[in-house]
């Protein structure tokens, strides 16, 4: 098992094929306390991001949200700076009303200036 982005980029060298992508959900990066600095060094490594709140006790895994008590700001601004345009899914299991919580989830990506990539054409 692959753990950390430095795992991911050791196993692409080891089989020496550099057309590989990695996973980075952020629930296990924060869990596991990894420095936000190694998105900055691994980014382009990054092909694909899962988010949930990641202070929710496993294995409820609730949305993101403005209000919800963790700080994103750290991992969104590092996503950003190393312009990270590829898919992030919402990685949520447990809901309470659905419709409300996925409002909320494209009020904190407005919030942060992301957009779908449909409408950023």
């Amino acid at each position: 098992m692959i753990q950390s982005l430095a795992e991911a980029l050791d196993y692409a060298n080891e089989i020496g094929n550099m057309n590989i992508g990695t996973l980075l959900d952020y629930r296990w990066f924060w869990a596991m306390n990894h420095p936000i600095q190694e998105i900055y060094k691994y980014g382009p490594l990054v092909s694909h991001i899962h988010m949930d709140n990641p202070a929710t006790e496993f294995p409820r895994r609730v949305v993101p949200k403005l209000d919800d008590g963790h700080d994103y700001s750290p991992f969104i601004s590092a996503i950003k700076e190393i312009h990270y345009d590829g898919i992030i899914s919402i990685e949520a299991n447990t809901f309470t009303d659905y419709e409300r919580e996925m409002k909320q989830c494209l009020d904190f990506f407005r919030y942060y200036g992301i957009i779908p990539a449909r409408n950023n054409k």
